[in-house]
């Protein structure tokens, strides 16, 4: 009978060590990083703390791309340790990006989930004056002229004129 609660009693120790798995208390696990400029990276950090009283270690991050590059604490992070995992993006495409990035821990057999998200933007803001530069009242046009040369009978000629309405009303251009 001894032997028996001997163990049943080392099977529910080892139980208990492979049940509390050291996973990080990540303080967000979603990093919108806004806006960047193309071809300026950007970088997310994810910061975490080990709350479990087992040592914690951050075995791979898995960024799952080229355009990301990680980093993150090495070693092990003792009990009320607390570490990061930095992610850097390369911002070499326009337009929003939305990454998942696994982190595998010592103590967890599924990977878990940290998320970088933002936009890239090519930097040519320009105004409103700026695109459309001659006005008419409430009516702002992308240039003052257009002018056909050599245009002979039976040909075509097409000109775009980009036009801007700042008012409320309806715009119908006119041609003479």
């Amino acid at each position: 009978m001894k032997r028996l609660y001997s163990t049943l009693v080392c099977f529910a120790a080892g139980l208990t060590l492979t049940i509390s798995a050291q996973k990080p208390s990540f303080s967000q696990t979603t990093v919108n990083v806004g806006s960047t400029l193309w071809h300026k990276p950007v970088t997310a950090v994810f910061s975490f703390k080990n709350k479990d009283r087992m040592p914690l270690r951050i075995e791979d991050v898995d960024a799952g791309c080229g355009c990301l590059k990680p980093s993150w604490t090495q070693g092990t992070i003792e009990k009320g340790g607390e570490g990061t995992i930095s992610v850097t993006y390369d911002a070499n495409l326009l337009g929003h990006f939305d990454r998942i990035i696994l982190v595998k821990t010592n103590g967890t057999e599924s990977p878990l989930r940290l998320r970088m998200k933002g936009v890239v933007t090519s930097g040519n803001r320009q105004t409103v004056a700026e695109l459309y530069p001659t006005r008419i009242g409430d009516i702002a046009l992308s240039t003052a002229n257009v002018e056909f040369s050599d245009v002979y009978r039976g040909d075509s000629a097409t000109a775009r004129i980009e036009i801007w309405n700042d008012s409320h009303e309806v715009y119908t251009p006119q041609l003479m």
